[in-house]
Formats: C-alpha cells, structure tokens, sequence
C-alpha cells in the first residue's frame, strides 16, 4: 500500500505479472481505506507505506496487529531512520524498506514471504505464531554473522551486509541489537580483531600485512581499532603473547 495512486497501481502490475498463481492483491491510497479492506478480506501480506492520508503507517501497523499476529508485514519510508525501524520492531514487521526501492528487492522479499508462509503452514499445528516469527528474525541474525564470517577478510559495512540479505540496513541493524545487545559494526570490528589476534600469534605476517588481509582501509586505522579493543597495540600484542609461550 502507498499513499501515490501511480506507485500503487505499477506495484500491484508489477505483482500480478510475477505472481500469476491465484494470488489475490488488494490496493488501498489512504490509512481508513485499508482499515476497510482489512475487514473485510483475509490478507497473507501487507506493504504500507508510513505516511498516508488520514492514518499513518506506524497506527495502521499497531491497530492491524491488535487483532492479527500472523500477518507479515512490509513497511515503506522515504527516510532511513533508525528510530521507525525499532518503534516497528515489537510489532513483528518482515522489513522496512527504504525509497527508492528496486523492483526486484520487493518482488524477493514477497516470494522469500510465500515460500516461509508455505513451511509455516506445514509444520504442526501447535507450533505458536510467535515461535515461527522468532524462527525468521532468528535466521536473519544467524545469516548476518554467518556473512560477516564469510568475509572478514574484505571490507564490509552493515550497508553490505544488508543488500547481501536483502533486507534494509535500518531493520538489519534495529533487529540485530535487539536480539544480541550489540551493534552490528562493532560486532563486523570484533570478528575481524579476533581474526587478527590469531594471525599476530601463529603468522610472521606484518601489521601492514594482516591489515591489508582483513579489509582494513589503512594500517593506522587497523592498530587504532586494535588498540582501542584491547588497550595495547597489535605489535605489542603479538610480543606479550610470545613472552607467555
């Protein structure tokens, strides 16, 4: 849903050609008028955008989850603002998603939505709703760290890690210090010192060397991070180390 006649009707186009299998799409340009069709229709999905006539996003969300815990939910912004993001959080949102969106972003997250519908439904009848929504924050955040494992040898942002999973990086980041207590860039800086306390212990590689291999942009910018963590620089870490062996 969006508060533009245009970008509704080209979105739900763009929806009924990708999707041709049954799947019914309803279209709404203001808050009351969704409220409306909500009533009326059972609904799998619903993408809203945050500002609309008459009542915005966030109420629409919070009065639509009031009576339907299973609905998955899609919110749209024009502003990259972490505080949207985490104000949306508790009501189980599947992502928040920032203008200008790409097509084939919305068509992913629609059919990543269907095929989860899908195991939800075939799994048995007592696992909770609410367990199934923690189910696929859960795997968001183990995919994230699984990521950022996979390449802490180059360098990655929270911005890489949310294209990669193709979610928005203020939902990404909202939902991972929510369900970890971290930051996501301190815990992208912890996976790569940990790496780099391993290769100060068993390599001979220099500090320009395992600054170069972990993606740092500089060595300087590698001992600050380094000595900001763990309070000594990495060459005299590497020789405390070796004193203790």
């Amino acid at each position: 849903m969006d508060d533009e006649v245009r970008i509704v009707q080209n979105l739900k186009q763009i929806m009924d050609d990708a999707f041709d299998d049954g799947i019914e799409i309803r279209t709404a340009t203001s808050g009351p008028e969704c409220l409306r069709i909500f009533w009326e229709w059972k609904f799998d999905l619903l993408i809203t955008d945050i500002r609309m006539p008459g009542i915005d996003g966030i109420e629409l969300v919070k009065g639509i989850r009031e009576s339907n815990e299973t609905l998955k939910i899609i919110v749209i912004s024009a502003y990259e603002d972490f505080e949207y993001a985490r104000t949306l959080l508790p009501f189980g949102i599947v992502d928040y998603l920032v203008k200008p969106i790409g097509v084939d972003r919305i068509l992913h997250l629609v059919n990543k939505i269907m095929q989860d519908s899908y195991e939800v439904r075939v799994r048995p009848s007592n696992a909770s709703d609410d367990a199934a929504e923690k189910y696929n924050i859960k795997t968001i955040i183990s995919d994230a760290k699984l990521y950022i494992q996979q390449n802490k040898y180059i360098s990655i942002s929270l911005v890489d890690v949310a294209e990669d999973l193709h979610v928005s990086k203020s939902y990404l980041s909202a939902t991972f210090k929510q369900e970890t207590g971290e930051n996501i860039t301190n815990y992208i800086n912890d996976i790569k010192l940990k790496e780099a306390k391993k290769l100060l212990l068993k390599t001979d590689s220099t500090i320009n060397e395992i600054s170069e291999k972990l993606g740092y942009n500089t060595p300087k910018y590698f001992i600050e991070r380094f000595s900001k963590s763990t309070g000594i620089t990495p060459a005299k870490y590497r020789n405390l180390l070796h004193k203790k062996i």
